[in-house]
């Protein structure tokens, strides 16, 4: 059973012009698009994939690693934040 939003191993069940159809159990298949292929990538073996939602609500699958997953803290990326708030006296010009 596919976990959305999570790192699964997936059983490939077939190959199609946009890429590999994916067992995701109750969810149905689910798409693993072409540009994520590998060689190893063939029916009947499995495959690491992160499962989620497209833009359309298709189940989709990516070999990439997301930057958060469900249920963990995300780390967030960037420049620190700067203090809150005016200086309370003004800069000398």
């Amino acid at each position: 059973m596919a976990l959305i939003g999570k790192r699964n191993q997936l059983l490939v069940l077939r190959e199609a012009r946009p890429g590999l159809y994916l067992d995701g159990g109750p969810h149905g298949e689910i798409l693993l698009p072409g540009r994520y292929l590998t060689d190893a990538s063939v029916p009947g073996s499995t495959v690491d994939v992160f499962v989620y939602r497209d833009s359309e609500d298709r189940l989709v699958a990516t070999t990439e690693t997301p930057l958060a997953v469900v249920g963990a803290p995300a780390t967030p990326t960037g420049p620190a934040p700067a203090s809150a708030g005016a200086p309370a006296e003004p800069e000398p010009a």
